[in-house]
């Protein structure tokens, strides 16, 4: 499987080094100089810096790439965000 990921940032690379560890083979793309020089805000970085639990699940795919889609609790609610993105993943199968 060949898949793009886009920024490299922490979530970038990490997210990068996993899937290439899983058999994928991975391409990282930045449009920075070096990678780790802009904060990873779009997918949930905030979310991390406050302390709020956040899951990402795969959604679908646009121009056959994989996107996801990403659920941002409130502090302590991990149990009843781990319900919902679980009932969603059900619902959207």
């Amino acid at each position: 499987m060949k898949i793009l990921v886009i920024g490299a940032g922490v979530v970038g690379v990490s997210t990068a080094y996993y899937l290439q560890r899983y058999g994928a083979e991975v391409t990282v793309v930045e449009h920075n100089a070096k990678p780790g020089l802009e904060a990873s805000w779009g997918n949930g970085g905030f979310a991390a810096i406050a302390g709020y639990p956040h899951i990402t699940l795969p959604l679908d795919k646009v121009q056959g790439l994989p996107v996801g889609v990403s659920f941002i609790g409130t502090k302590w609610s991990d149990k009843s965000l781990l319900e919902y993105a679980a009932s969603f993943e059900r619902a959207n199968k």
